[in-house]
């Protein structure tokens, strides 16, 4: 007997950021997560997201996980908002150094992006777990799993081969599997003879490929602070340094980056969410535009919707040895993807063509959250690529009537 899972993935009208959500359920078990809360220009646009994701119909009454790609303000600015409405258990980000993390902060302060350097954003780059568990979090202190680069989640053969067992017959109970940091979140059913099988997955991953731009930044830093490099650089793991830095040092940092801001590659947790098995379209799928005056707005092509969601935050994707890491962990799970969200926003700079080729049909939605024009995102020729190869490209901006929620009830 196999087991029916209802999946709703929800992209939010958060503007220039980032702001997912999805609900995974069976018969037994309900599991609710977020990827990405955070906007820059009118945060008000991604503030209103959070309020109707909520406490509109149908809202959860707490978040099992959130993940956060990267430690860029427009993914992350908005947490505070988050844990303020809602309980949340725990937080998958990626382990990201001192110097990256400046980094990101010397980056909003290039694109002129306010930041109060008294504020949140400012002390989650000082000391990310810290400003985590400082939240008044409703459910009490959250758990912070850090995933370090190039980790590879403990997801066995044998876990893939254990999906032919037969499900006990009477429906069994089906169980939520919490994530380590060497293992995947996933909901497993019980099998004959006392075994389980996972039916669904929430696996990350973390380009190990990073560039030594961190070193040539410290480097710039050094110099605009008239300092030793080699003490900077021994120095600026302390929370303590990087707190100074932040508090004090915003126009050495905007400089530092200007001298380094050419073929930035930044960490970025990447986060399938899906079957185990490749399993092919959903059994009742559907993909809409938000709700407008009672009606579902469908969007004028129409496709086949798979269950599985696949997010990429601002990962480069845009070289051989990148396309060859993320295809090794994430081919198998291609074939499930019915929505893909492009990496850093559409960016001409982080997708290589090549990516859109491991997709097979029925091709996935291809989905951008953007809506300043000074970013020009998507770029012309990322919206070319996608279209040229059968995609459609959803790009949801700062309008709720924008939304984009795709729905899939699957026999697993």
């Amino acid at each position: 007997m196999m087991v029916w899972v209802n999946s709703t993935h929800t992209q939010w009208a958060a503007g220039q950021g980032f702001f997912r959500s999805g609900r995974i359920s069976t018969d037994h078990v309900t599991v609710n997560y977020v990827y990405d809360c955070g906007s820059v220009g009118s945060t008000a646009r991604c503030k209103a997201e959070i309020r109707t994701y909520t406490s509109g119909d149908g809202a959860p009454s707490k978040v099992d996980m959130v993940f956060l790609s990267h430690f860029d303000q427009d993914h992350v600015n908005r947490v505070k908002d988050l844990v303020a409405a809602i309980p949340v258990e725990r937080f998958v980000i990626p382990l990201v150094s001192a110097p990256e993390r400046l980094l990101a902060l010397a980056r909003s302060l290039d694109s002129r992006e306010p930041i109060d350097p008294d504020g949140w954003y400012a002390s989650f780059v000082v000391n990310p777990r810290g400003a985590l568990t400082a939240l008044p979090n409703q459910a009490g202190d959250a758990e912070i799993i850090e995933i370090p680069p190039g980790t590879t989640p403990e997801f066995a053969d044998d876990d893939v081969l254990a999906a032919g067992d037969v499900t006990e017959p009477t429906g069994a109970a089906t169980t939520w599997v919490p994530p380590l940091v060497t293992r995947p979140a996933r909901i497993e059913a019980a099998t004959r003879g006392g075994r389980t099988r996972p039916v669904w997955l929430w696996e990350t991953y973390v380009l190990a490929d990073v560039t030594d731009r961190q070193r040539l930044f410290v480097q710039a830093l050094a110099q605009e602070l008239c300092v030793d490099a080699e003490s900077l650089a021994k120095d600026i793991d302390r929370t303590a340094c990087v707190r100074s830095l932040v508090m004090n040092e915003s126009r050495a940092l905007r400089k530092a980056y200007e001298a380094v801001s050419t073929d930035l590659n930044f960490t970025s947790l990447m986060l399938y969410s899906g079957p185990v098995n490749a399993i092919g379209t959903g059994n009742s799928a559907k993909s809409w535009r938000t709700r407008h005056g009672g009606v579902d707005r469908a969007e004028i092509a129409a496709w086949d919707v798979r269950p599985g969601w696949l997010g990429t935050g601002d990962a480069p994707l845009n070289s051989a040895g990148r396309l060859k890491e993320f295809g090794r962990v994430f081919e198998r799970h291609l074939p499930n993807v019915g929505t893909f969200a492009l990496p850093h926003h559409g960016s001409r700079w982080s997708l290589d063509p090549v990516l859109l080729d491991m997709f097979s049909p029925p091709l996935p939605a291809c989905v951008v959250s953007a809506t300043t024009p000074r970013y020009g995102h998507p770029h012309p020729e990322t919206q070319t690529a996608v279209h040229d190869r059968g995609f459609h490209l959803v790009q949801v901006t700062g309008d709720p009537r924008s939304r984009w929620t795709s729905s899939a009830t699957s026999w697993l």
